[in-house]
């Protein structure tokens, strides 16, 4: 017993001599803040926050010192190494392909509706193994230089990211490779989809919305005014809990709000059907083609 009362009296005057160690240097806020830019600029051994510090930044009281929005951020960039570049891709599903097999109008019309910087380049509708992909401003210079069209010259191969690879190492290998744009492939070599560094960006700041273009489904979420919320099923459940406190496990073969209703029903729920999972009701709203577009998020919990 009276080992057990010195040995808590030790700890607790370790924890307050760590505290006045801590509060007579540098400010918490210079600290986190210096810890972030250490790992977002590469230099990840440098960049561990002490115990005491990382969990005043990740604990609610943490609004003493930071806003939510600041607290957001903090959260996003210490999760970076956590969270996977396929939780975040765009699908190739999503992707809008230029095919060399289509013909030269098909062409000119997609590049005239493009609104991107960069396009999937594929041949014979082969979207698993793209040739590559073509820089518009390359295009451009193409077009200046010469009448004919010749795409195939243009394309270029970007980085290969496994999926499983974090987020925080992709964003080492877009600084090293000094390119935007990457495949993510699965264990077989096929291309699921395409991230960028606008998308690892996006992670950490929210939304950087583009003109024209279509909300990303990350940020697709709208809060009704009975209190319920209405997302996009492809939302990653990592950016999904920052506005609807589910719980999601650890350890799971799907990424997103989708995928979680689907693991849950073993097949594809219908739309208006109602899934019971954990405190919260789910109903898919949209279903277009056996994919998830739109699905409400109802709390079951008593209003206090």
């Amino acid at each position: 017993m009276v080992f057990s009362i010195l040995i808590e009296v030790f700890n607790q005057l370790s924890i307050s001599n760590r505290r006045k160690f801590l509060s007579s240097n540098r400010p918490l806020r210079q600290r986190t803040a210096e810890a972030v830019l250490r790992m977002l600029s590469g230099k990840h051994e440098e960049a561990e926050l002490d115990d005491y510090t990382a969990h005043l930044v990740a604990d609610k009281r943490g609004d003493e010192l930071f806003n939510q929005q600041e607290r957001h951020m903090i959260e996003r960039v210490l999760g970076l190494a956590q969270r996977s570049v396929g939780s975040i891709m765009t699908s190739r599903h999503d992707i809008e392909n230029l095919d060399l097999s289509d013909t030269d109008e098909d062409i000119r019309v997609i590049l005239h509706k493009n609104q991107h910087t960069r396009l999937v380049v594929t041949e014979d509708g082969s979207v698993d193994e793209p040739l590559g992909v073509l820089h518009v401003n390359d295009l451009l210079k193409q077009q200046l230089e010469q009448a004919e069209l010749d795409i195939r010259s243009l394309v270029k191969q970007p980085l290969i990211f496994p999926e499983t690879v974090s987020l925080l190492m992709a964003l080492e290998q877009f600084r090293l490779a000094k390119t935007h744009f990457a495949f993510v492939v699965d264990e077989f070599g096929s291309v699921e989809g395409i991230v960028t560094l606008t998308d690892v960006m996006e992670t950490i700041a929210g939304n950087l919305p583009v003109d024209g273009e279509n909300i990303d489904a990350r940020h697709d979420i709208i809060h009704e005014e009975d209190g319920s919320w209405i997302a996009n099923g492809y939302m990653p459940l990592e950016d999904l809990i920052i506005y609807v406190p589910i719980e999601i496990e650890e350890k799971r073969e799907y990424h997103t709000l989708a995928g979680l209703l689907m693991e849950h029903a073993q097949r594809i729920p219908e739309a208006g059907e109602q899934l019971k999972i954990g405190d919260w009701l789910y109903e898919p709203l949209e279903v277009n083609s056996h994919r998830l577009l739109k699905i409400r998020i109802t709390s079951l919990k008593p209003k206090i």
